[in-house]
């Protein structure tokens, strides 16, 4: 007697369409089984190996309860599973449940194809009611699902291991393999080690401690894998870029085969993708405006950041790119060996077998020198990140970027460099409770005197026509270009010659087609025309005359300066890098004021600011002031006060026709509608600034260092750029915000210009105060969007 529920059991068991195995083991296949033969037939591998890779197309699809019973079906003691809330009937489920009606539907305890010793692992033989029960009920949850989740009732018998004892053993088996091929490796390779000459001596195993699992069996207990053979060679290789990670380039040029993948760029092999335009607007609103090309980054920093994400990408890509060659080399290289391992020796296929692991080899050379090339970039990168907490110049940061990289710090040998030149120097910025951080005593960092050496002969043209002068003469001669020009000039000839040298060309005496197609590619970079003037003058200045002209005035080099500037043209930034507002009010607070009593440092910067923004000046003009009684004279009452540069000062432009103008500021009054704006007049600031320096003042130069050992001495150009950036930057901590990314000395002459001509000021006297012979300067370069101090 059977309950209603047994019953529909079996109608269903002997209904659904069961497939019998082909091969005629006596085993049948459910419906939704794809595969041609039955679990027993494919073998416990193909059941394990569902769970480790996807070979199998049929496996994939089917349920993980199906897969964990159709493993279980192989396992020493007998298990009866329930299945996880899956959709769908259970494979497993299926020959299950036909297989259990069938045996007790012949009367017989042994399954078909089977001897009566032999037991299935998992439908036992029918004994009784109670295991027919059992086996009807298992059959049912794997033909019409499991319950819900949280409601799976465990069928199997009291004893039996649980699914989660099958996954585990599952696990152990595939970990036991893995150790097995991981074993089977490390010898592969100390065999080849040996073979080849490379010292390798394997880390011995560690000791069995006593306190490992004895029975268990843990992950500690399990054999540990052994590192990878250290090659000479391909360390070689891979490290020649550290030596000048910077400056590194592509060693590989006669190879470019193995670097060039087809469809590459289509793929992502050789650039990052381009950020989309709409999220550049919107992250960068303020520089939006002057993108003529793809969007680009606001900052210096920022931009140089970007330049070595580019290359460490590209050099990434390189790599990737000889991988595929490597690995279509080596699946020739198996598939010969093949070949001659199958059928007789055949000359020609042991040549071809030679060559291609010569051609693999040289992918491998490749492929190691591409990643340490993005390793290198990476390593410059995280120096890149340092050196920007510092106020340094590109030019000492470069030092550092490119110092060979070693595994005993960051900045390896550059390191007593770094600390030798700034052993004088501390952090401008200190915390202090008063406010914004300054330094107690304060430090000179500006850099001691150098003596600009004359630039030596250039062979050629120059060497020709000063043959017959005397040293003095062309030592005059040699001075005719500042000093600021020839190091920008002697920078853009060594691009040139190293251009030269990568093409084959002789950089002096190569002809306009060379020429042209060097401006080309700055041009392709997205070079303004402006900077390609600039490298058009140094190439004129050391080229050898072309048809009795210089390289600078062929008609060819002017008509594609021009084009060039059409098809790029210039895009100056018309909003303001900071807030000329924000700054003064910041510097109307501590720790700027009061000025009688506050710290040397913040003296110096904010009396630095106030000039530079009153007389609209350079930091060239600002430095070529003097406390003379000549060229300083403070006003009655100190009503104003009248500034000259120091005799025989030769200015940035010295044709502009107010060379020798006289700087005079005029005093705020007391009375003014704003009382605090007595705390930024430049004539208090200077007057507080001349008494409370003339003590240790050692140089007729207006602004002197405030401490160190150069304490009363004059101070470089690059100083006192550093003192306006830091007041700047100081000042917005006042207030509360942050800093601005990008702040330059140079930027108050454009801000103080426009902000003058927003309050009314004629564009005449503009002009006559910044030193610009024409108004077409301030309109090009310097004319920014501003509101009139006074309205905010």
């Amino acid at each position: 007697k059977f309950s209603l529920k047994e019953l529909h059991g079996r109608i269903v068991c002997f209904t659904m369409p069961f497939r019998p195995c082909p091969t005629g083991c006596g085993f049948y296949l459910s419906p939704n089984d794809r595969h041609d033969r039955c679990v027993q037939c494919l073998g416990r591998e193909h059941a394990e190996a569902a769970f480790v890779n996807g070979d199998c197309q049929y496996c994939e699809d089917m349920p993980l309860g199906t897969l964990r019973s159709r493993a279980a079906f192989f396992s020493k003691k007998p298990r009866r599973h329930s299945t996880a809330s899956r959709s769908g009937p259970s494979t497993s489920g299926y020959e299950a449940a036909a297989m259990c009606v069938e045996q007790e539907r012949q009367g017989d305890d042994v399954l078909p194809g089977t001897s009566s010793q032999t037991v299935h692992p998992v439908c036992p033989p029918i004994e009784s009611q109670d295991d027919f029960e059992s086996s009807s009920q298992y059959g049912l949850d794997l033909l019409f699902g499991a319950p819900a989740e949280g409601k799976v009732e465990s069928v199997a018998s009291e004893g039996e291991p649980s699914e989660a004892d099958v996954t585990a053993e599952l696990a152990a088996s595939a970990g036991e393999s893995q150790s097995v091929a991981d074993a089977e490796m490390a010898a592969a390779l100390k065999r080849a080690a040996k073979e080849i000459g490379v010292v390798w001596v394997p880390p011995p195993s560690p000791e069995p401690s006593r306190l490992d699992d004895w029975f268990l069996g843990g992950r500690d207990s399990r054999p540990r894998s052994s590192p990878v053979p250290f090659f000479p060679e391909v360390h070689e290789e891979l490290t020649k870029s550290w030596k000048a990670p910077l400056s590194a380039r592509s060693r590989h040029a006669n190879s470019p085969s193995l670097t060039t993948l087809d469809g590459g760029p289509a793929r992502g092999y050789t650039e990052v993708p381009q950020v989309e335009r709409a999220i550049a607007m919107h992250l960068c609103p303020q520089n939006a405006a002057s993108w003529r090309g793809p969007p680009r980054l606001p900052s210096r920093a920022c931009k140089f950041s970007s330049t070595l994400v580019a290359k460490a990408y590209a050099a990434s890509g390189q790599a990737a790119s000889a991988l595929h060659a490597m690995a279509i080399l080596q699946v020739y290289q198996a598939k010969v060996l093949k070949d001659l391992h199958e059928g007789v020796p055949d000359p020609e296929l042991l040549h071809e077998l030679r060559s291609a692991t010569d051609y693999a080899l040289r992918a491998t050379k490749v492929t190691a020198q591409a990643l340490g090339r993005a390793m290198s970039t990476m390593v410059v990168q995280e120096r890149h990140l340092w050196l920007n907490l510092a106020e340094m110049r590109d030019a000492e940061k470069a030092r550092f970027l490119d110092a060979p990289i070693s595994q005993a710090g960051l900045f390896g040998e550059a390191v007593e460099e770094f600390a030798q030149q700034f052993s004088t120097a501390s952090s401008l910025a200190h915390s202090s409770e008063e406010g914004p951080p300054f330094s107690g005593e304060g430090h000179n960092l500006a850099p001691a005197p150098r003596s600009l050496e004359p630039p030596p002969l250039v062979p050629g043209r120059d060497q020709e026509d000063f043959r017959d002068l005397s040293p003095s003469v062309v030592n005059t001669l040699l001075q005719a270009r500042a000093p600021s020009t020839r190091r920008l000039y002697d920078l853009r000839w060594r691009i040139f010659v190293n251009w030269c040298s990568s093409h084959g060309k002789d950089p002096r005496s190569c002809g306009i087609k060379s020429v042209l197609s060097f401006l080309q590619e700055g041009l392709d970079r997205h070079l303004s025309a402006s900077t390609l003037k600039v490298h058009v003058a140094a190439i004129s200045a050391n080229h050898d005359l072309v048809g009795g002209r210089s390289v600078g005035k062929h008609d060819l080099i002017t008509r594609f300066l021009r084009g060039a500037r059409r098809l790029n043209p210039p895009r100056p930034h018309l909003i303001p890098s900071w807030d000329l507002a924000v700054v003064l009010q910041g510097l109307q607070q501590d720790p700027f004021e009061p000025l009688q009593s506050v710290k040397l440092d913040a003296l110096s910067f904010k009396t630095a600011l106030l000039t530079a923004l009153t007389s609209i000046k350079r930091v060239g003009d600002l430095q070529a002031l003097s406390v003379n009684s000549s060229c300083l004279e403070f006003g009655p009452a100190y009503s104003h006060v009248v500034l000259r540069p120091r005799p025989g000062y030769v200015p940035k432009v010295p044709t502009t026709p107010f060379r020798d103008q006289v700087v005079t500021l005029q005093a705020f009054s007391s009375q003014e509608d704003d009382p605090n704006l007595i705390m930024l007049c430049p004539v208090r600031a200077l007057r507080i600034y001349m008494e409370r320096t003339q003590p240790f003042r050692r140089s007729e130069q207006l602004f002197v260092c405030y401490g160190g050992q150069q304490k009363g001495k004059a101070v470089s150009k690059q100083r006192i750029s550093h003192w306006l950036v830091n007041a700047i930057r100081t000042a917005y901590l006042v207030r509360g915000l942050p800093c601005p990314l990008e702040v330059r000395a140079h930027s108050t002459r454009g801000i103080a210009a426009s902000a003058a001509l927003a309050n009314g000021a004629s564009l005449t006297d503009i002009c006559r105060a910044a030193g610009w012979a024409t108004p077409n300067t301030f309109a090009r370069f310097y004319n920014l969007r501003t509101e009139p101090v006074s309205a905010r």
